[in-house]
């Protein structure tokens, strides 16, 4: 495609990572773009955030990576540890390696970190017109305006594509991207698939002090790292943020966490969204009441824990309709356990911008463009969704055979085989978005 970028708006409904890296790659090729978040405000998450080179690749490209260099955290490694035992089964290594062998860092930080970094971003774009790659046809400077307190419940196509708020406005633009994570509501008003299915697993979130852990604790004691701590169907995963001040944990279990004997509240579970729901600390001590010391003493120090329920969904072929098209977890929601989330929205977000770039009059171009969008990245993202699903597996125990059908296979490729072990990472970590 050839020709210069003409002036076009873009809703966007959703301002998380998706939402807010999209409006950013679209200013980036002379493109506005409206963001309808529905909260007042943005909420402060306990939780933090692995940013692999995939996801480094746009985070520089955008203009993030240096207010955030400040408060990220460049990992050593990613240790998987016998939750019993503390024991090493292997170790991938990070620091000096990622550059160069995929191309850019790996840094893990918290997500109200990377929250500021994005607003910071924005704010200089919506002071400083000029720092745009492209302009509009007719001179005008791209804009980015985000309205909190927005909720969309509909959404229409007949004439130019617009959305309907809750209290009955209406915004429209040249496209809408659905960013509005995993209960999207631009999904619902282009596929009415249904509602996610729960996996039966819940996370577990809490940020540590690290003062608040013994200066000989593995966390705080041994070079910074993502831990993995494999346990009986329970995985625990820690690694620094702030600057290596505070410590991030997440755990995921089989099933709620309630004591045997407690009433599964299926009806609770499939309504609670998010991280904000806290939860008894308790829960989280119980799923690792046999695990090491140092887990122990994270399980001890945790007194705000937040349970997070994790739905998922299975791959989507089309993710776009007319001049409306999903991205993030609202087209390929994914478990955690392959840290790739906010990395495959952050992708999304610039190849978006990539193809949207030049086709801007009238709307066949724009519809064509989507499609190529949903071509281009689908098999990808389905990967990924994959892999998440397997690492869960691997990571939760099921009894000593379970232990030995692991824990084997992965000592034995990191003592063996530890260059198989990186080269597996390729895939994934050495993709790069900005290049096509």
């Amino acid at each position: 495609m050839t020709g210069q970028p003409s002036r076009q708006t873009a809703v966007i409904v959703g301002g998380g990572i998706a939402g807010r890296a999209a409006a950013l790659a679209l200013h980036r090729v002379g493109i506005s773009a409206t963001i309808l978040e529905a909260r007042a405000q943005t909420p402060s998450t306990s939780a933090g955030i692995q940013l692999s080179p995939n996801a480094m690749r746009v985070i520089e490209q955008l203009g993030v990576a240096e207010h955030l260099a400040a408060n990220a955290v460049d990992p050593k490694q990613i240790r998987i540890r016998d939750a019993r035992t503390a024991s090493i089964l292997c170790a991938l290594p990070l620091g000096s390696v990622a550059p160069r062998r995929w191309g850019e860092r790996y840094w893990v930080c918290h997500r109200n970190d990377l929250a500021a970094a994005l607003d910071h971003a924005i704010a200089r774009r919506q002071s400083n017109a000029g720092g745009v790659s492209g302009t509009a046809q007719d001179g005008a400077s791209p804009t980015i305006e985000i309205r909190r307190g927005a909720r969309v419940v509909e959404l229409e196509q007949t004439g130019s594509p617009t959305v309907v708020l809750d209290d009955g406005s209406r915004v429209s633009g040249d496209f809408i991207v659905g960013a509005d994570g995993m209960r999207s509501t631009v999904r619902r008003c282009l596929f009415d698939d249904g509602a996610p299915r729960d996996t039966g697993f819940t996370a577990y979130r809490t940020v540590l002090n690290c003062d608040d852990l013994s200066s000989s604790h593995t966390a705080v004691s041994q070079e910074p790292a993502v831990e993995v701590w494999a346990a009986e169907r329970a995985h625990m995963v820690t690694y620094p943020v702030s600057a290596g001040r505070a410590l991030n944990v997440v755990a995921i279990v089989e099933g709620d966490g309630t004591p045997a004997g407690e009433k599964y509240e299926t009806a609770h579970r499939r309504s609670v969204e998010g991280w904000e729901t806290s939860v008894p600390h308790e829960r989280l001590a119980n799923a690792f009441a046999d695990a090491c010391s140092d887990v122990r003493a994270i399980t001890a120090a945790a007194r705000i824990v937040h349970a997070w329920p994790l739905f998922d969904r299975a791959p989507r072929r089309v993710w776009s309709h007319g001049r409306a098209v999903l991205i993030g977890d609202a087209a390929h929601p994914m478990l955690p356990s392959m840290a790739q989330g906010a990395a495959m929205a952050l992708e999304d977000a610039w190849s978006l911008a990539q193809v949207v770039r030049y086709p801007t009059q009238g709307a066949q171009p724009l519809v064509a463009a989507f499609e190529n969008l949903t071509a281009t990245r689908r098999d990808r993202t389905a990967r990924v969704q994959r892999r998440a699903a397997q690492n869960l597996s691997m990571f939760h125990r099921h009894g000593l055979l379970g232990r030995l059908r692991v824990d084997l296979p992965l000592r034995i490729a990191g003592l063996l085989a530890p260059a198989l072990l990186v080269s597996r990472q390729d895939w994934i970590y050495a993709h790069d978005v900005t290049k096509t």
